[in-house]
């Protein structure tokens, strides 16, 4: 049996660094019939129109590679610029923080006697456990929100 699950093995990783590999030279064909449909084949097709290769773009780097139609600004202007995002960043990290403590209050709002129905009390524990959760996903994600803007702004 352990021999066999070896082989197995063995064989599958021969198979999958073998796979064959398309050229980047492989020429397509693009075909479109009578009825307007797209066919694309690597093999000539009568009526086919041969495709170019797409040319391979070079890796861009955004700290060594500057685009030479991309607006230069000076050093002013781009404080401003700064400036003004962290001024937006902070409104927004008063704004989590705001939910956050609403959506912690209302997680820590026990539910009250007058909310349970003697009829329906299952029921009512059961959609206010689920409104808990719904809660608890909020805190959550207010507080994810809250160390993403402060990453952000010690990045500026």
């Amino acid at each position: 049996m352990g021999d066999k699950n070896l082989a197995i093995i063995l064989l599958t990783f021969f198979f999958s660094t073998t796979a064959p590999v398309v050229k980047a030279n492989t020429e397509i064909y693009k075909h479109v019939d009578n009825d307007g449909r797209i066919t694309f084949s690597n093999k000539p097709i009568k009526g086919a129109k041969r495709l170019q290769p797409a040319q391979a773009s070079p890796k861009f780097n955004a700290g060594t590679v500057q685009h030479k139609k991309f607006p230069k600004v000076s050093n002013q202007t781009q404080k401003k610029r700064d400036t003004k995002r962290r001024q937006l960043l902070e409104n927004e990290l008063k704004n989590e923080y705001r939910l956050l403590v609403n959506a912690k209050q209302v997680l820590a709002k026990p539910l009250e006697n007058s909310e349970i129905n003697t009829t329906q009390s299952q029921h009512d524990v059961i959609k206010h456990e689920n409104k808990k959760i719904i809660v608890q996903d909020r805190v959550l994600l207010h507080e994810r929100n809250i160390s993403a803007l402060k990453k952000e702004l010690a990045s500026l």
